[in-house]
C-alpha cells in the first residue's frame, strides 16, 4: 500500500469511532503511521479538521417554526402558480417574514446541496489524487463514464455496502443483493485483495463497483451487457476522463470496466 492510496482508505475512518479502526483495510492503512511520519502528522490534521465540522453541524440550531415556514412557502408558490391565492388562509406568525427571506432555509438548503454532492470542503493543502485539479474531460467519454468517474471520487466519502479483502465474498453479496456480480475476475486480480463493493444505479440501469488494492486503487465496475446504455466495440475501448482513465469489454453476457486514477498508460493488461 503506498501513501496515496493510505490517505483515501484513511479518510474513511470516522474521529472518534473505535469500531473503524478494527477495520482491516483501516489498519492497515493505520500502521504505515508508524512508520512515515508525515502520514501520520496529515491523518491527524485530518481528524481534527473533521471533528470541527462535525462540531459545527451539532451547534446549528434552526429555529422551532422553519418546518412550518418552509411548508408555509410551499403552499403559498403553489397557491400563486393556480391564480388561487386568495382561497390560502393566511397563518398568523408564519408568513411575518417572507419564507424565501429566511436566513435558516438557505442554510437549510445549502447543506442539504453540499451534502448531496459529497463537497463539504476539507482543509488540507496535500489533497488525495481523486480531487487534484485536472484538465478538461475527454469529450468522446460517454455519459455513463462520466457518472461513474464522479462516483469513484466521492468513494473515500462514505461507506462501502460492504467490505472484504475476499472477492468472492462481495461477489455473493452482489448477487445476494440483486446487483451484477462479475462472473469472471480478470486474472490480474486473482490473487489481489479487495476493499469493499459499492452498489449503483445509472438511470435504471445497475452498477456494481468492486475495489482492489494493488500498486494502486483500481476499480471493476460490472453491468448487465442488455442494460449498458452504450455501445460497445468487439474489441476493447478505452478512455480518458479527468484525472481517470477506463477500459470497457464485453465479458459473455456483462459488461465490465476497470478504472483507475491516471491515464491510458496505467491501465493494466489483464490477462
Amino acid at each position: 500500500m503506498n501513501l496515496d492510496e493510505a490517505k483515501n482508505i484513511l479518510q474513511l475512518c470516522r474521529p472518534d469511532h473505535p469500531e473503524d479502526l478494527k477495520d482491516p483495510v483501516i489498519a492497515e492503512a493505520l500502521a504505515l503511521c508508524e512508520t512515515h511520519p508525515e502520514l501520520r502528522e496529515w491523518f491527524e490534521a485530518q481528524q481534527a479538521f473533521d471533528r470541527q465540522i462535525a462540531q459545527s453541524l451539532s451547534e446549528i440550531k434552526p429555529p422551532a417554526d422553519l418546518q412550518a415556514s418552509i411548508l408555509a412557502g410551499m403552499r403559498m408558490h403553489e397557491a400563486n402558480s393556480t391564480d388561487s391565492a386568495d382561497s390560502i388562509p393566511e397563518t398568523s406568525g408564519s408568513l411575518s417574514q417572507a419564507w424565501w427571506r429566511n436566513p435558516w432555509i438557505g442554510v437549510a438548503a445549502l447543506f442539504v446541496i453540499m451534502l448531496s454532492f459529497g463537497v463539504l470542503p476539507r482543509h488540507s493543502s496535500d489533497a488525495p489524487l481523486a480531487t487534484l485539479p485536472a484538465s478538461d474531460p475527454d469529450a468522446d467519454a460517454p455519459e455513463v463514464l462520466r457518472y461513474l468517474a464522479r462516483e469513484i471520487d466521492n468513494i473515500k466519502m462514505f461507506s462501502f455496502d460492504e467490505r472484504d479483502e475476499d472477492p468472492k465474498v462481495l461477489q455473493t453479496y452482489l448477487t445476494s443483493n440483486g446487483a451484477p456480480s462479475p462472473e469472471v475476475i480478470p486474472a490480474k486480480f486473482e490473487h489481489t485483495k479487495s476493499i469493499g463493493c459499492v452498489m449503483l444505479d445509472y438511470e435504471g440501469t445497475k452498477l456494481s463497483i468492486i475495489c482492489f488494492k494493488g500498486d494502486t486503487v483500481y476499480h471493476l465496475t460490472t453491468a448487465d451487457k442488455a442494460d449498458f446504455p452504450m455501445e460497445l466495440g468487439a474489441e476493447p475501448q478505452i478512455f480518458e476522463l479527468k484525472d481517470q482513465a477506463f477500459k470497457l469489454w464485453a465479458e459473455g453476457e456483462q459488461v465490465q470496466i476497470l478504472s483507475v486514477h491516471g491515464n491510458k498508460q496505467d491501465i493494466p493488461e489483464l490477462i
